[in-house]
């Protein structure tokens, strides 16, 4: 399925009985030593990737990680932010972490991590491709130090925030590209 194919079906529009889900997951397969890994756009069967699916972002495997933005104040008052809210819990847990824009925060819940990626100060207001960039690089440097191999989210940043999802995508091939880096490394 095209991205335009999917036109008016944002993650953000809570209505709607399905979503645009983005999955993350890493194939567990050591690169011989020396190996590169390909440039962005290309895939190998040994590293990180991105897929496309049309479903229930919350029917994802339990133990799958899972992602949205948020901002400081963590009023998450509209779009899939209030779904994330309802199943989650976790409003003062989250407020206790004391994150800022551009970084994460993260609750643990029922054997997965779920991260808030704060993208902005105030609820509304609109993020930047900067500020989604960072936040992002902090869930990256959890999701090393935890195992994270498998993360769910909506188009982050593209619902109500309306960033434009071709530079969103480019911004998360190119984490994926170094999360691949890494574990190659850590491999050899």
């Amino acid at each position: 399925m095209s991205l335009n194919a999917f036109k008016g079906g944002v993650c953000a529009v809570v209505s709607l009985p399905t979503c645009y889900v983005v999955y993350f997951l890493f194939c567990h397969y050591a690169l011989p030593h020396g190996v590169m890994l390909p440039p962005p756009g290309q895939h190998v069967k040994d590293s990180w990737r991105m897929n496309y699916v049309t479903g229930d972002l919350f029917s994802c495997p339990e133990d799958e990680a899972l992602a949205h933005c948020i901002s400081e104040d963590c009023r998450m008052g509209a779009g899939i932010a209030v779904l994330f809210k309802q199943k989650f819990k976790g409003v003062s847990e989250l407020k206790e972490q004391k994150k800022e824009t551009g970084q994460c925060a993260v609750l643990m819940r029922g054997g997965r991590f779920v991260y808030y990626l704060i993208t902005k100060k105030r609820a509304f207001q609109k993020p930047t491709y900067t500020s989604l960039r960072q936040s992002l690089e902090d869930m990256r440097s959890h999701c090393v130090k935890n195992g994270v191999r498998r993360i769910s989210m909506p188009r982050i940043g593209c619902g109500l925030d309306r960033l434009e999802w071709a530079k969103v995508s480019v911004i998360l091939e190119q984490l994926l590209l170094i999360m691949s880096r890494w574990d190659t490394m850590d491999q050899m």
